[in-house]
């Protein structure tokens, strides 16, 4: 099951969610869509609202992920 994998991020749990953000700080210049309409895994504008993309984009919590 794709449960709490896909969908609305409030859906996601918090290892899920930090997941998603090592993910885009190791690989943060591939981004698939500004906006899903059902998949905010892929949505920048989604990662933007939960805080796994950070406003600014040298903000790092895993500086040193690769």
């Amino acid at each position: 099951s794709c449960n709490g994998f896909t969908g609305n991020a409030s859906s996601f749990s918090s290892s899920y969610s930090d997941f998603l953000r090592r993910y885009w700080e190791a690989q943060g210049w591939i981004q698939w869509t500004w906006m899903a309409e059902n998949a905010d895994e892929w949505s920048y504008e989604a990662g933007l609202k939960h805080g796994r993309i950070p406003q600014n984009p040298t903000d790092l919590q895993h500086p040193n992920i690769c």
